[in-house]
């Protein structure tokens, strides 16, 4: 009997296991689809405008729409602070869900909104703060670029608190597919529209993409419960906790900000195009870690959140094992790849047109310095998102604070002594200090972390 019980336990995780390893690899085919039409607008943008002041003003709006409005709001935290309550009132206030859910859709979109119009009245004054190296013309630019993708952020924003309900219901499927549609928009506006608008182009493509976006998920999350009405209630329980969680997030928004405008104000006042370059081969290290490392995470955080719903604190620590095991076996071979093709890789992607052999060199330098940070970033991505299913956001708040600082100091140091290659280099040591930080955090909790870590077929895994 006992026998007979623990074959069906054996299969039942091993059915666990192979639907997450499912689940993984839809994203990831999602992803790599995705990731590979953004490749072909990177690899446009290189061909029409190449590197130079143009590309370096479009970047520099990316960068502040990012740092003012992304990191302000956390929309990556934003998600992970909602699903764990969005699974709670799934598990035990069923009938209340949608109504909850409902409530803080509207508080979000409306601070979104204050936000966005508080922006564009001082875009002047950021972008000054932003690119100090900038000359007028380039700020101007800038300026401009910016005023246009704010508000098509706030469709961003709300495309992540709807991926984070499907998300919860483990629908993964939607997202993904629906993710394929921003892009191919874009490279539409851009090849029908680069003659008359030139750089414009791309951020029209980035607005059409982003609303369209927005309104799938919407439609598919109102099929699933969600009847959409305008109602605020900041004094609904699941509201209060909702900010109470978010407020330490904002307050260490503030470092996260700081940390980000010193790195801009320091590629700023590098050589012309240098921002550009390493823009580029930022694309390519964002591909790798959406494709191998945001999949596995985003599969793997609800069930982790689950287990920390009902308490199942056996099976918590086998699914981190499982998480950490599949983040080293995935991304090894891509980081040996990525060293030695580094040149091929750009040459194909990038190299012509406007965009020439110096600037291959220079781009396949940063890429093979991001590539050695892939495993350590793996690691803290998923480690990062536990503390938020033990609602424990002052420990994400702290570890981050306290990363910026670190990444504030070794920004200086390494562009002091490898001019742009050193901001690179603080991205692939920076996960290696914020990891550790997790770890040693999260053995509060987690008891035998330490045995998950270093379980045998996690050290064959890193050394096969």
């Amino acid at each position: 009997m006992n026998r007979q019980k623990k074959i069906d336990i054996s299969i039942d995780e091993t059915l666990k296991y192979e639907g997450a390893t499912f689940n993984v690899g839809t994203l990831m085919f999602a992803t790599i689809v995705s990731s590979t039409l953004g490749i072909i607008v990177q690899s446009l943008i290189a061909k029409y405008f190449g590197v130079g002041r143009i590309t370096d003003a479009y970047f520099m709006a990316l960068n502040t729409t990012t740092v003012f409005f992304e990191k302000l709001l956390m929309m990556g935290p934003l998600g992970i602070v909602f699903m764990p309550i969005f699974i709670e009132y799934l598990n035990k206030k069923k009938d209340k869900v949608w109504n909850m859910t409902n409530n803080l859709f509207n508080i979000i979109t409306v601070s979104a909104l204050i936000i966005v119009i508080g922006v564009i009245i001082f875009t002047h004054l950021l972008v000054s703060i932003m690119a100090p190296g900038f000359d007028t013309e380039n700020r101007i630019l800038t300026i401009k670029l910016v005023r246009v993708l704010f508000p098509a952020n706030i469709f961003v924003l709300l495309s992540t608190f709807l991926i984070s309900i499907l998300n919860s219901l483990k629908q993964f499927k939607f997202h993904a597919l629906i993710s394929l549609l921003s892009a191919p928009i874009i490279i539409i506006t851009l090849l029908l529209g680069v003659a008359n608008l030139g750089i414009y182009s791309l951020v029209y493509g980035f607005m059409i993409g982003s609303f369209l976006q927005f309104f799938l998920l919407f439609i598919i999350v109102s099929k699933r419960g969600l009847q959409y009405r305008f109602s605020i209630d900041l004094k609904h329980p699941a509201a209060k906790e909702f900010i109470k969680l978010m407020v330490p997030f904002v307050i260490g928004a503030v470092a996260i900000q700081l940390s980000m405008i010193v790195h801009n104000r320091l590629a700023s006042q590098q050589n012309i195009g240098d921002l550009s370059t390493l823009t580029y081969a930022t694309k390519i290290y964002h591909v790798i870690y959406l494709i191998f490392l945001t999949s596995i995470a985003k599969v793997f955080f609800p069930s982790i959140a689950h287990k920390i719903s009902t308490n199942d604190k056996e099976d918590l620590t086998d699914m981190i094992g499982k998480g950490l095991r599949m983040t080293v076996f995935i991304i090894s071979p891509v980081i040996v790849g990525l060293i030695i093709l580094r040149i091929p890789i750009i040459r194909l992607l990038f190299e012509r047109g406007s965009f020439i052999s110096k600037d291959t060199q220079l781009t396949a330098l940063i890429l093979m310095v991001f590539a050695i940070g892939l495993i350590p970033c793996g690691c803290m991505s998923l480690l990062s998102q536990i503390p938020m299913a033990f609602k424990d956001s002052k420990s994400i708040v702290r570890i981050g604070v306290f990363s910026q600082f670190i990444a504030i100091g070794l920004n200086f140091l390494f562009v002091r002594f490898w001019g742009i290659v050193g901001l690179s280099l603080t991205a692939s040591v920076l996960p290696i200090f914020v990891s550790s930080l997790y770890f040693f955090n999260l053995k509060k909790r987690i008891s035998n972390l330490k045995n998950i870590i270093l379980d045998t077929i996690y050290i064959k895994i890193i050394f096969i």
